[in-house]
């Protein structure tokens, strides 16, 4: 009698234990499909990387804008304010509106430069005068304060509207 029963918990220990196994097996593939995507998904953000970097080095301002902004925020890249400033100014000296704005803000929070709250409005002014909305909103902001030029409600006021 005890034969049977010895059999049937050995039946059922061995059942359970295959069961297990499949389960890790299929745990251990799925987590091989999801190493394989997101190895995939990191070789081409490392192409994309390294196709901006090419564009910016070959003078496309877009593409020193979108290396700058990367920098800034620190995406893909290690956060470098420095090395953002330096792709900002080479976009802004194309005439790039959002870079010049870009520059405004370093030098308004003092982020990779010198705080300099004129270097600020020289940069504000330059994507202000392409209709750059948040540069007319931040020279506003100085003269409404004052910093880097005498207040002036007035000339806040304009700005602002």
């Amino acid at each position: 009698m005890h034969k049977p029963l010895c059999l049937a918990l050995l039946l059922a220990a061995t059942a359970h234990a295959l069961a297990a196994d499949d389960a890790t097996s299929k745990q251990t593939a799925d987590f091989r499909q999801w190493q394989k995507r997101a190895d995939a998904e990191q070789a081409a953000a490392d192409s994309a990387l390294t196709d901006l970097q090419q564009r910016a080095a070959a003078g496309d301002a877009t593409a020193q804008f979108e290396l700058g902004a990367l920098y800034y925020l620190g995406q893909g890249v290690p956060q470098d304010y420095t090395q953002a400033r330096a792709w900002y100014e080479k976009a802004a000296a194309q005439g790039d509106a959002k870079a010049q704005y870009n520059l405004g803000v370093l030098y308004d929070e003092g982020k990779g430069v010198a705080q300099d709250y004129g270097k600020a409005r020289v940069w504000f002014e330059k994507a202000a005068a392409q209709d750059d909305a948040q540069a007319q909103y931040n020279l506003g902001v100085l003269y409404y304060e004052g910093k880097g030029v005498a207040q002036d409600y007035g000339k806040a006021r304009v700005w602002f509207e």
